[in-house]
């Protein structure tokens, strides 16, 4: 139900931590629901109270409850409701009749209510949803069910009721308050016993109305039996995602429960208390997760056969241990921090795993290898980004391998990805910080999750012009960094024929050919291109010739648009972007007159723009290059980088004039 990526905000406070189980100046009980399945207002299917919009769709109201009491037995049951009225203005969004939910193991749906409502000659018609609910896709314990209203169309207003209740699951349901259409009202409120303790995490830089509920600390002893707690927010805008804007779900506004402990009710301590400590602590004992490393028996005899301190230095053992990983355990693309199975298993027969299964493994057989290694827990830039003030072990979803060097230095190892060199995180884990996880649970830290390798493309292109308008050459290309890695990629992932037809396919005026790949699969190397390049231009009536070549093999359109920004630029590594032509002109000709050089700086060292050019004994000289030395810009930065790609692209366009002189 939560969008699926974020990036941090720094113009505003990002989150704020509330610690619910508290007295509260407004109770959620005082307040009536703010929507009642079925009782329709005429009004909302008409056209003039929607007349200022142009979105899709509209979100008249979405409320939600979650509940937890005991029931039967003195058994915790947990029962979240919740009620969507969506106004669809257009055609595009009529998907908004058709909802998604998907219960975990453990959860059950006990209602589910839909209608959709249309005025037909000034009457209300109702079309309710028609089926008995059955789960449309099942896979490892979880249900998808779809919920699918009829007589959907421009105009309708369709809503949806349901409600899920567990006896296993003793958590809180996130809340998302904001979707990619605007939000008249959106609402959630909990309810759960004094011996619970919840804290909750709102997400985004929107804030919740003034009669949301306000939260202090108070004695554990004065806590009511039960505790109520409600969040509003009213018209809450589309969210729009931007471009480079890695987590998109770190600025959505969101809210997000994490189970602080349970009280003992006569007392002001815990029975228990979620930590990080308790969180770390509880992994390690785990047999799918800290129980699972050491130096498995296994092992022993595979690693025995790798150089050992005294052939061979830490960084060429460690590399050779992640290789030997590689070679029997590929990545199955999904995510999760705990064993699917023995590594045991995973290493000798199916040779396939989530990220736990690869660099646990990992961190077991460089254990095995004699060098220290322990696991960092993080969250990829998928999930979200960790709040390290908010413990929740929900909040991870992959596993690295950590070594400490000899200098101090954290060298950060991953085996799921063979197009990187060893030591380099991959991209779609460059989120903050993550959680170094050592033998004792105490000693455990935070570790900044930051790129070691910058994304480079160089390109080197040698063309000739005959006095025919004929131009030939050859181009060469190096990708380094997390460029290769992206490049290696679409290498494995379209195979080297396709790719080349796509190579093809962004320059078709030049028709590349005899495209030569080295370094494919030697991720310390540079992936290199090598081609032949032809094309043809034709003269001025005054038989001049105009050529951009920088235009044609530079880059092709400013990513910064928009007049404003709102969230910060997220590149994700510094980069550096090399274009240098030669062009070599037909006897007797010259250029009318040379491009000037540009240089464009952003403010603060945070990156430049360098075109020069020169001309030598009929040979022209070109050089344009973007360095960007920073991952992230904020807001402030953003004029200044979008004007630096308005030059860039000015200036790469500008035409050379080739012609005869006299």
């Amino acid at each position: 139900m939560l969008l699926s990526t974020r990036s941090l905000l720094h113009f505003l406070p990002r989150y704020w931590l509330l610690a619910v189980g508290l007295l509260t100046a407004v109770a959620a009980t005082a307040q009536p629901a703010p929507v009642v399945f079925g009782l329709l207002d005429t009004r909302e299917l008409t056209a003039a109270p929607f007349a200022h919009d142009s979105s899709a769709a509209v979100i008249l109201c979405d409320y939600g409850t979650t509940r937890i009491a005991h029931g039967n037995g003195y058994r915790l049951q947990t029962t979240f409701e919740r009620v969507l009225r969506v106004k669809v203005l257009r055609n595009s969004g009529t998907h908004w009749g058709t909802l998604e939910v998907t219960l975990w193991p453990g959860e059950q749906m006990y209602v589910f209510q839909g209608c959709t409502y249309n005025l037909e000659h000034g009457a209300v018609q109702r079309s309710p949803l028609d089926g008995a609910g059955k789960p449309a896709e099942e896979s490892g314990g979880h249900r998808l069910y779809k919920l699918i209203l009829p007589n959907v169309h421009e105009g309708s207003v369709v809503e949806f009721r349901f409600s899920v209740i567990s006896y296993r699951r003793t958590s809180l349901k996130s809340w998302q308050f904001q979707r990619d259409v605007p939000v008249r009202w959106s609402e959630y409120r909990v309810a759960f016993p004094r011996e619970l303790d919840f804290r909750a995490l709102l997400h985004g830089a929107l804030p919740v109305l003034p009669d949301s509920v306000a939260l202090a600390a108070v004695p554990t002893g004065l806590l009511a039996p039960q505790w109520d707690h409600r969040w509003a927010m009213r018209q809450v805008p589309a969210f729009v995602p931007e471009p480079f804007m890695a987590t998109p779900l770190d600025h959505l506004a969101w809210l997000e429960f994490s189970w602080a402990g349970t009280h003992i009710a006569s007392r002001t301590s815990y029975t228990y208390e979620n930590t990080w400590e308790s969180i770390g602590q509880q992994l390690l004992d785990d047999d799918d997760f800290g129980r699972a490393l050491g130096q498995p028996a296994f092992l022993k005899e595979e690693v025995a056969g790798l150089p050992g301190p005294a052939a061979a230095p830490l960084a060429a053992r460690i590399a050779a241990v992640r290789a030997l990983v590689m070679q029997h355990v590929k990545y199955n693309g999904d995510d999760g921090i705990w064993l699917s199975r023995p590594l045991r298993d995973t290493y000798r027969s199916v040779n396939r795993g989530n990220p736990a299964d690869v660099n646990l493994l990992l961190v077991a057989a460089l254990r095995t290898a004699h060098i220290d290694a322990n696991p960092v827990l993080l969250s990829t830039l998928d999930n979200g980004r960790v709040n390290e003030r908010f413990p929740s072990r929900g909040a991870f979803n992959y596993v690295l391998a950590h070594v400490q060097l000899t200098d101090g230095q954290d060298l950060l190892l991953d085996a799921t990805d063979p197009s990187l060199p060893s030591g380099t995180v991959p991209e779609r884990c460059l989120n903050g910080s993550g959680r170094l996880l050592p033998p004792d649970a105490r000693a455990a830290r935070w570790v900044p999750l930051l790129p070691q390798q910058r994304l480079t493309h160089f390109r080197q292109l040698q063309l000739s012009l005959s006095a025919g308008g004929e131009l030939q050459g050859t181009m060469h290309e190096e990708y380094s960094g997390y460029a290769a890695a992206r490049q290696r990629a679409e290498l494995g992932k379209q195979g080297a024929a396709s790719y080349c037809r796509q190579l093809t396919t962004a320059h078709p005026d030049w028709n590349p050919t005899n495209i030569a790949i080295a370094a494919r699969t030697e991720p310390e190397k540079p992936l290199a291109l090598d081609y032949q390049i032809a094309a043809t231009t034709r003269p001025t009536a005054e038989g001049s010739y105009y050529l951009s070549p920088l235009a044609e093999f530079g880059l092709t359109h400013n990513p910064f648009t928009a007049s404003r920004r709102r969230y910060p630029i997220d590149f994700g590594m510094p980069q550096d972007e090399t274009l240098l032509v030669t062009l070599t002109l037909p006897p007797g000709y010259a250029l009318a007159s040379l491009p000037s050089p540009q240089i464009v700086d952003l403010p603060d060292n945070g990156g430049r723009f360098v075109c020069s050019a020169s001309s030598t004994d009929g040979v022209v000289q070109l050089s344009s290059r973007l360095t960007l030395r920073k991952s992230t810009y904020q807001m402030a930065d953003y004029e200044q980088l979008r004007e630096l790609y308005r030059l860039l692209l000015a200036k790469q366009a500008e035409k050379l004039e080739i012609r005869k002189p006299g």
